[in-house]
């Protein structure tokens, strides 16, 4: 096994295993660009089938803006059977979902897929946390899914909103302002997928990896209604008639 280096669980990483009751001895971290190890390929697979994205804002009479922002990304996470033939406790993969218009940035995100291959990791995406300056930070922003002894397909998604009401001398100097008005703005938005990195755990050893950082994957959200759309999963004509923020179709045909 080829290592960049070694470092003790004391190391300047914030390494967390609470709910497991298991420390491991042995944390190594290895840059993709020069590992060669088992293991090394990704396991997971992360395809959009489904996206929406909406903002809006309102300056009222009384000197005020009503505002919000609403967001719906269903992922379908599939299984690289040839990767996962390696023998090991668990293994979670980290991906940043960047959002941004033709014009500006929105935001990115952080989603993670992960599966257990013993009994030993159970809740391992909630009692595990690593960070580290270039890396990666597994505290996600966009939330996961953990498939215990994941063996096919699993079907996730992240959501959000934002959403207020403040003066308007506030809201024309916010952030947030600039990130809705990008929105309302914007002739299409884009989703670039990337490969942020993995972690391994096996035993007493605890191994992260960080991936290359390319695009994997782009989607372009057309406009529809009153937001964007990038539609592979509901019939187009039953998109007038559907919550496009919660689609019916879609929690009730879910692989």
């Amino acid at each position: 096994m080829k290592t960049d280096r070694k470092l003790v669980a004391c190391s300047v990483l914030t390494f967390i295993i609470g709910i497991c009751a298991i420390t491991p001895l042995l944390f190594v971290m290895l840059n993709a660009a020069k590992a060669d190890i088992a293991g090394s390929q990704p396991w997971f697979n992360l395809d959009v089938p489904y996206a929406y994205w909406t903002a809006n804002s309102t300056e009222n009479s009384n000197g005020t803006v009503t505002y919000g922002e609403w967001y719906l990304t269903l992922f379908n996470v599939s299984l690289n059977s040839a990767a996962v033939q390696q023998a090991v406790d668990a293994r979670i993969e980290y991906f940043q979902i960047q959002v941004y218009t033709d014009k500006a940035p929105i935001e990115n995100l952080t989603y993670f897929v992960g599966t257990n291959r013993t009994a030993v990791f159970d809740s391992i995406e909630s009692s595990f946390h690593f960070i580290r300056d270039n890396w990666f930070d597994t505290n996600t922003s966009g939330g996961g899914t953990f498939g215990f002894d994941f063996s096919g397909n699993e079907f996730g998604g992240m959501s959000g909103s934002t959403a207020g009401l403040c003066p308007l001398s506030n809201w024309l100097n916010s952030t947030v302002s600039q990130k809705i008005f990008n929105i309302e703005n914007a002739e299409a938005i884009y989703l670039d997928i990337r490969r942020l990195g993995s972690v391994i755990l096996d035993g007493n050893l605890t191994m992260a990896t960080l991936s290359s950082n390319e695009v994997i994957q782009h989607f372009e959200l057309k406009k529809f209604g009153e937001g964007f759309l990038y539609n592979n999963m509901i019939p187009e004509n039953q998109l007038p008639q559907t919550n496009l923020l919660s689609p019916q179709f879609v929690l009730e045909n879910k692989p």
